[in-house]
C-alpha cells in the first residue's frame, strides 16, 4: 500500500515551483497571492518587486530572466507570464507576438488575456455567454468591481470558484492552436489547471 502512494506522489511531483510574473500593482497580485496561500503545497513563488509599478511586458519577462538567472530552476519547474493584450500603451500585434517569440524561445509559458486580467476574474462566477465579444477593458473592470461588491458582501471566496472559472474560460478560448487569445478570453485557466494538478 505504501509504495503504490509513494509512486503516485512521486508522479505528482510534489517539488515542482510554479513561478509567476505579472503585470498590476493591485488586482493580479491579490488574486496570486490568495492562490499562494491557499494552495501552499504548488510552491507558487511570485517574485516581483511591488516597488515598481511598471507594466510594461518587457518587464515583466525580464522580472523571469532575472529570477531563471539568480535561481535554480529544475527542467520541470514552470515560469508564466501573466499579461494583458489592451493597456493603456496600446499594445500592437507587433509587441505581443515579439513577447509570445520570447517566452517560446525560453520555455516560458504564457497566460494572457484578452483584453484584460479581469475576465479571468468574471469567469469565476458567470458564464462565457454572457459576456459580450465586444467588451472593452473599462466595461470588464467595471463589471468586475460590481460583481466584487456584491460577492463580498456575500462572504463568498474567489477561489471556491477555480474549476468554474476554468471551464469557463476553456468555453471561451475558441481557437487553442494560436500562442494567446486573439478574441476575447483568457489562457489564466492553463496556470490554474498547472496548480492544481500540482
Amino acid at each position: 500500500m505504501t509504495s503504490r502512494r509513494k509512486k503516485k506522489s512521486q508522479l505528482k511531483n510534489p517539488h515542482k515551483k510554479i513561478i509567476i510574473a505579472m503585470e498590476g500593482n493591485k488586482t493580479e497580485p491579490d488574486y496570486f497571492n490568495k492562490l499562494k496561500i491557499e494552495y501552499k503545497k504548488s510552491k507558487l513563488i511570485i517574485p516581483l518587486d511591488r516597488l515598481n509599478t511598471n507594466s510594461d511586458p518587457k518587464h515583466v519577462i525580464n522580472q523571469l530572466n532575472d529570477y531563471k538567472k539568480d535561481n535554480d530552476i529544475d527542467v520541470l519547474d514552470e515560469l508564466w507570464l501573466i499579461i494583458d493584450t489592451e493597456n493603456p500603451d496600446n499594445r500592437s500585434q507587433e509587441l505581443l507576438s515579439e513577447i509570445a517569440d520570447e517566452c517560446e524561445t525560453k520555455n516560458y509559458r504564457l497566460g494572457m488575456s484578452n483584453p484584460c486580467f479581469e475576465i479571468w476574474l468574471i469567469l469565476h462566477y458567470e458564464d462565457s455567454d454572457s459576456i459580450s465579444k465586444t467588451a472593452k477593458c473599462g466595461e470588464l473592470k467595471t463589471k468586475w468591481k460590481e460583481i466584487k461588491h456584491n460577492k463580498r458582501q456575500n462572504k463568498e471566496n474567489i477561489l471556491d470558484f477555480l474549476t468554474i472559472a476554468v471551464n469557463n474560460a476553456e468555453k471561451l478560448d475558441i481557437d487553442k492552436t494560436t500562442r494567446y487569445p486573439n478574441t476575447i478570453g483568457t489562457r489564466v485557466y492553463k496556470l490554474i489547471k498547472s496548480i492544481l494538478d500540482n
